[in-house]
């Protein structure tokens, strides 16, 4: 039967279209999930209490001659991981890398524009990411919240490395991380999570292939 589905932490658009037994484009584009798609524009950045109408399933019939065999393949899955390394704006062309995701190691090497992508699980949630010999990073996948919500620019704070800790004092330490950012793209160094800042950050983090000038995801603004 239909129902309405209230977002949970760490969910989004593929993984309840997995649960569910949908393509996440077939739930995405629903009618009745318009609003919500016009609200938060990408299926996979959704806030918890979100919610999506998730329809009933319709049974489909494929002909298929008989005494043959046939491969069926369910689109959007696998999911798609993607993420882009850079130093002091440069793309890390050429970088072995070796990513972990729900026990399965996935070795090769970053593209000419820095690019990794690779097929994960529609329900994973957390790689380990090696580059070389030294670098590695825990990432956090499907957790991705709106800009609007400040867990949303903490986690893109954290995925570009301008780490904001856990300390005691998480707002102290979240603001010097704003600060840094800030510093790093010539906006004013206030500290303070204003719309300007919103909108570079979105820009940079969600969109990076439009900017020359992008922090690094491993270097010294981690510190």
């Amino acid at each position: 039967m239909s129902k309405r589905h209230v977002v949970a932490e760490g969910e989004g658009i593929s993984s309840i279209a997995e649960r569910n037994g949908f393509f996440p484009g077939s739930l995405w584009d629903h009618a009745e999930n318009a609003e919500l798609k016009k609200l938060r524009g990408d299926g996979n950045i959704l806030k918890p209490g979100d919610v999506v109408f998730v329809p009933d399933l319709q049974p489909r019939v494929d002909p298929v001659a008989t005494g043959k065999t046939h491969v069926f393949r369910k689109r959007g899955v696998p999911a798609k991981f993607r993420m882009r390394l850079l130093r002091d704006g440069q793309p890390r062309a050429d970088e072995a890398f070796t990513l972990t995701v729900d026990g399965r190691e996935i070795q090769g090497k970053t593209d000419a524009d820095g690019r990794i992508e690779a097929d994960v699980s529609p329900l994973a949630r957390e790689a380990m990411l090696q580059i070389g010999d030294a670098e590695v990073r825990r990432i956090s996948i499907g957790v991705l919240e709106p800009i609007t919500e400040i867990r949303g620019v903490r986690q893109r704070l954290r995925s570009l490395g301008f780490e904001w800790g856990d300390g005691i004092d998480a707002d102290a330490t979240l603001r010097r991380a704003v600060q840094r950012f800030q510093h790093r793209v010539n906006l004013p160094c206030t500290g303070e999570v204003d719309e300007p800042t919103r909108k570079r950050l979105e820009a940079i983090h969600d969109h990076a292939e439009a900017f020359p000038d992008l922090p690094p995801l491993f270097g010294e603004d981690a510190q």
